[in-house]
């Protein structure tokens, strides 16, 4: 049985030091928020609510969004900067988010300015995002890979370093995200004329500007199309060889994490030991994130209904609840790592004892015995008796001297063997 310890019983930080720390811990969130959230493209009059835009920043819109710009480049039978710009916008229309395959034609009413190419600059903003979540997200792998347990190294800078493993996700998608293009919004109002401003293309690719009058719900009455209007391209079909890379690709890693986090789950509550709160709420966030991406992956992958670059469902209800709890969580661990983090006397930070993370300065040989004299650096308080150890930490708070000690050890290593406070030292001595 695990028990929830909270580790609150020290000082608390500076705000200098907080500060620091809350910039370390919001950085990953931040990233990925800028880098894998689009702006809308608003193609009715009526613009959409808070709550409509919010589940773009749910980690699992994001991944998906990576995932189906990707699908779509691979199966891509002829693929160009108008599929590009597409596949990247976000539109919202009468009928609520549209990213589906429908609207490479239909955005192309609105686009007046297309990506220069058809993947992304080396130069551009998007190209610079990608690389710094990458980067973000090889320091994620490499931290990870050293933890030993699952408590270890958890303090208020890394709450969310797991976050960054999004940053290898985008990977495979990085060469075609992009936002180097522009669509005209609609409804926009021109002298005194009631209508909309929309682009047509010309047949040596330039747009030419011109309004469209609107109807009275404000619907846009769009001429009939004419023959030169220029159909988006044919894709493989979703079961192709094509289409089952892309899945497979993007599926091992989420399934990956998901198993993750399910053994990190039942190894924590078999250990028999405790977890500090800040590791109960970033198990518990984890462990929704990962099970709830897994979920929505396979669920609308198996009903075919992956196609469109906006997670299918995502105004249901459920949705909205599932991305309100990953927010809760997310929250509710920034404030409890705030509270359990402190600083060890070896200057680094954790929610745990400063034994957990400062490194050992004195390594004593099997079975050394020390008889020592200690006290307190203001003389409130010495102890005699002799310690039996192999390892030892330096006391920053109380000095050492040895009145003697086997031919194995030194007086100077006799100075490094305190890792608490006199008095718990003395209850270890006693017994």
């Amino acid at each position: 049985m695990t028990f929830v310890e909270f580790t609150s019983h020290h000082p608390a930080l500076g705000l200098g030091k907080l500060l620091s720390l809350w910039t370390l811990a919001l950085a990953p969130l931040i990233a990925h928020v800028i880098a894998g959230a689009p702006e809308p493209i608003y193609l009715c009059a009526e613009p959409p609510r808070w709550i409509d835009y919010a589940v773009f920043w749910n980690p699992t819109s994001i991944i998906w969004r990576y995932f189906t710009i990707f699908d779509r480049r691979i199966r891509a039978k002829n693929w160009n900067r108008e599929i590009l710009a597409s596949s990247n916008a976000l539109f919202w229309t009468t009928d609520g988010w549209n990213g589906s395959e429908d609207m490479i034609r239909e955005g192309r009413k609105y686009c007046i300015r297309l990506p220069p190419r058809s993947h992304a600059d080396l130069l551009s903003k998007s190209f610079m995002n990608t690389v710094i979540v990458t980067l973000q997200g090889v320091q994620a792998l490499y931290e990870l890979l050293l933890v030993e347990k699952f408590n270890n190294n958890i303090n208020l800078a890394t709450v969310f370093l797991p976050l960054a493993l999004l940053g290898l996700i985008r990977l495979p998608s990085a060469l075609w995200i992009t936002d180097g293009f522009a669509y005209n919004h609609y409804d926009v109002k021109l002298s005194n004329e009631r209508g909309s401003q929309v682009t047509t293309t010309t047949k040596i690719g330039y747009h030419e500007l011109t309004t469209v009058p609107l109807s009275g719900d404000d619907t846009p009455q769009w001429p009939p199309p004419t023959s030169e209007d220029i159909s988006y391209a044919e894709f493989r079909p979703r079961k192709s060889i094509h289409g089952y890379v892309a899945r497979i690709i993007f599926l091992t890693p989420l399934l990956g994490m998901a198993g993750l986090t399910v053994f990190w789950t039942y190894w924590v509550s078999k250990d028999g030991g405790y977890i500090t709160g800040t590791g109960l709420f970033s198990l518990m966030l984890w462990f929704t994130f990962s099970l709830g991406s897994a979920f929505v992956f396979i669920l609308n992958i198996a009903r075919a209904q992956d196609r469109t670059t906006v997670v299918p469902g995502v105004s249901t209800l459920w949705y909205r609840l599932y991305s309100a709890i990953l927010f809760l969580l997310m929250l509710a661990l920034l404030i409890t790592a705030t509270i359990e983090t402190k600083e060890t006397w070896c200057g680094k930070f954790t929610v745990l004892y400063d034994e957990a993370v400062c490194p050992w300065i004195a390594h004593l040989p099997q079975d050394t015995y020390m008889y020592f004299y200690t006290t307190a650096t203001d003389g409130s308080s010495s102890w005699t008796g002799f310690i039996h150890a192999t390892k030892a930490y330096l006391a920053g708070n109380y000095s050492l001297r040895a009145v003697n000690a086997s031919l194995d050890a030194t007086p100077e290593t006799a100075y490094a063997f305190l890792n608490q406070s006199l008095q718990e030292f003395t209850r270890n001595v006693d017994s």
